[in-house]
């Protein structure tokens, strides 16, 4: 199976613990910073663990490549946070989250391959 498509695999994985999390929290208490900051704690270490294992196959330092991954699970986080939010004052907060999440996709695939999960 080529590489792109373990991690889109990957990320639907991720992108079902993320929404789950987040609709639920979203629907319990109605905030949907706080849903989406804990969906993408939970969901990042998913993700993380199955790109290093599966989609990767690093062999580099678990805890440095985490590292790295950390620190753009930070950028996403931020951006999606900033983005979920203008969005949800346009359209319905749950749309707002997936529309969200395909864009990021692109920029955090990129990263992972190039930068984080890279063999050389």
């Amino acid at each position: 199976m080529p590489k792109i498509a373990k991690y889109s695999l990957s990320s639907f994985i991720s992108f079902i613990v993320d929404y789950s999390i987040y609709s639920l929290i979203t629907y319990l208490t109605g905030y949907i910073i706080l849903a989406n900051v804990i969906a993408r704690m939970i969901s990042s270490f998913v993700n993380y663990n199955i790109n290093y294992k599966y989609v990767f196959k690093n062999k580099k330092n678990y805890y440095k490549s985490m590292v790295k991954y950390y620190i753009l699970v930070i950028v996403i986080l931020i951006l999606n946070t900033l983005l979920l939010r203008l969005l949800s004052n346009i359209i319905n907060p749950y749309f707002a989250k997936l529309l969200t999440e395909i864009i990021l996709v692109i920029i955090s695939y990129t990263v992972q391959n190039k930068i984080i999960f890279n063999k050389k």
